[in-house]
């Protein structure tokens, strides 16, 4: 599958602030096969030794009943994941934070050394 484009593929959708963070942000699946789900990602960890990204997300809605244990829907939001860090990294957004130092942007040689799978 080809890469997903935000505002194309999904959109950013404000998240409602049930969970306490008021910064948060929903993804809107809007075509391919899961449309009109709405993801939430969790935590999102550089597993070093494996180089992977291993990541958390809960299905907020869908029109489908699609579980986050289908490995199909992990596949696609992982897909989903990587065209966003991928955006954020081109457009400088990208932060990533350790428990020991809080926030810090990451580098793009960082960038470059992420690998999703």
């Amino acid at each position: 599958m080809a890469g997903l484009v935000e505002g194309t593929d999904y959109v950013l959708v404000p998240a409602d602030g049930s969970h306490g963070n008021d910064q948060a942000w929903d993804v809107r699946i809007e075509r391919g096969p899961y449309t009109e789900t709405v993801l939430r990602y969790g935590n999102i960890k550089a597993d070093e030794n494996n180089d992977c990204l291993n990541f958390s997300f809960m299905i907020q809605s869908s029109p489908s009943e699609v579980t986050t244990e289908d490995p199909e829907m992990q596949e696609y939001a992982g897909l989903v994941l990587e065209s966003l860090l991928e955006s954020a990294a081109e457009d400088g957004s990208l932060q990533a934070t350790s428990a020991k130092d809080g926030w810090k942007e990451i580098s793009e040689e960082q960038h470059d050394n992420l690998m999703i799978t």
